[in-house]
């Protein structure tokens, strides 16, 4: 099942209107930066497999020392 969702995915995205940059939003209500991810979110969710989209980075300060 998951080859053929991939499958399918990868078929879709060669379409012009699934190009990346076209912000889009999950099921969950999560905004992300393409229909392709949005997508592969989706099937995350309906799956029930636990993602995390694009987790916060920790900001450096000027002030913190490189060692």
């Amino acid at each position: 099942m998951a080859m053929t969702w991939l499958r399918s995915l990868v078929e879709e995205l060669t379409y012009e209107e699934s190009k990346y940059g076209q912000r889009s939003t999950t099921l969950n209500g999560e905004r992300v930066k393409s229909k392709a991810e949005a997508k592969i979110a989706d099937y995350f969710t309906e799956q029930k497999i636990a993602y995390q989209y694009e987790k916060p980075q920790k900001q450096r300060t000027s002030s913190s020392k490189r060692q």
